[in-house]
């Protein structure tokens, strides 16, 4: 229990943001397997020129090891923001040390990193395999359009990876999370997995409305309501 306690809190960090501009909230469910250690991460760290950095991923799997490596990537993410390497550069030396430190061929992970600029009105997103965030915007939530890079762990020799800029003014909010958010059902009794076009629906009239905190903790009880109960995967 103290070794899951300890590596959880390696992996879900309490996170706070010094810009009173910028609200952080952040959210954790474990899936139906509670007594397994899951390996959803996130971070969040402001850098010296006023620089948000952002982190969310997913080691695929459960258990010890898919937890270290959790570990190991949210630690080797703040050393690369800290030197100065850009989206992709970033990208491939998360990729690179996954395929060092995995105990098996088959542990693959994903990531979702952002970088808010200082002037809080452009967001750099660059995704390895990873759900793209939702951006809610003048009045709309859509998915946000940027390039879909391979997962961490699919090539022994990394691939090309790109990151896109959203311009969103000075009034948004970015909703970042894991794929066990859209992997339940739809409906109780349905075998149709809610999606996130479905998420969308779900999260547009919630995003719209004030106060970050209620519209987190009523998305994730409509999305488990669908499911019938606990999701079956790990949401961060």
């Amino acid at each position: 229990a103290e070794l899951a306690r300890r590596l959880q809190s390696g992996l879900l960090p309490s996170l706070s943001l010094p810009d009173p501009a910028l609200c952080l909230r952040t959210r954790y469910r474990p899936g139906q397997q509670r007594a397994l250690l899951g390996a959803d991460f996130f971070d969040a760290m402001q850098l010296p020129d006023g620089t948000v950095a952002l982190l969310i991923g997913d080691v695929a799997g459960h258990g010890p090891d898919e937890a270290a490596v959790g570990v190991a990537l949210r630690a080797a993410w703040r050393a690369l923001v800290l030197t100065g390497h850009g989206p992709a550069d970033l990208l491939d030396g998360l990729d690179r040390l996954l395929l060092w430190n995995r105990p098996s061929e088959e542990m693959l992970a994903t990531v979702c990193c952002c970088w808010i600029s200082p002037e809080r009105d452009q967001v750099t997103v660059a995704l390895a395999g990873h759900p793209a965030p939702l951006l809610a915007h003048a009045g709309r939530v859509q998915v946000a359009q940027v390039p879909s890079g391979a997962a961490l762990g699919i090539y022994d020799h990394g691939c090309p990876r790109e990151a896109g800029v959203l311009e969103v003014g000075d009034a948004w909010t970015l909703l970042c999370y894991t794929d066990g958010l859209v992997e339940g059902h739809r409906a109780p009794g349905s075998v149709e997995r809610l999606g996130v076009d479905a998420l969308v629906e779900i999260a547009a009239p919630l995003l719209a409305a004030p106060g970050l905190d209620g519209a987190l903790d009523q998305l994730l009880a409509v999305v488990q309501a669908g499911n019938g109960g606990d999701l079956s995967d790990d949401v961060a």
